[in-house]
């Protein structure tokens, strides 16, 4: 999360550590988990899959955004992914289906 924090706003990770209270970073987590704060790596992926696509040869098959995401990244954004779930199950468990 704060190294997708320091490229949407250009600010180093260290400095965005320094300035974020917990309150701020729970409220930006948020806003992310609703769409809110862009993906540069996924926007960079689909312009660049543009670009690949508009300029591929007739018998080449379609480029897709993720093959130009880093490995890293996709991993890291999965392994996000399977903990916020656990934390929802673990929601669900404590307070019930209400959420």
């Amino acid at each position: 999360m704060w190294l997708k924090l320091s490229f949407v706003y250009g600010i180093p990770e260290s400095e965005l550590r320094k300035r974020l209270t917990s309150r701020d970073l729970t409220k930006l987590i948020a806003a992310d988990n609703c769409g809110l704060i862009p993906d540069p790596w996924t926007e960079t992926g689909m312009i660049c899959a543009t670009i690949a696509n508009v300029n591929r040869g007739e018998r080449t098959k379609p480029y897709d955004p993720e093959q130009f995401i880093p490995r890293r990244i996709r991993e890291s954004e999965a392994s996000d992914a399977k903990l916020m779930q656990g934390f929802e199950a673990r929601k669900r468990l404590l307070h019930g289906d209400e959420l």
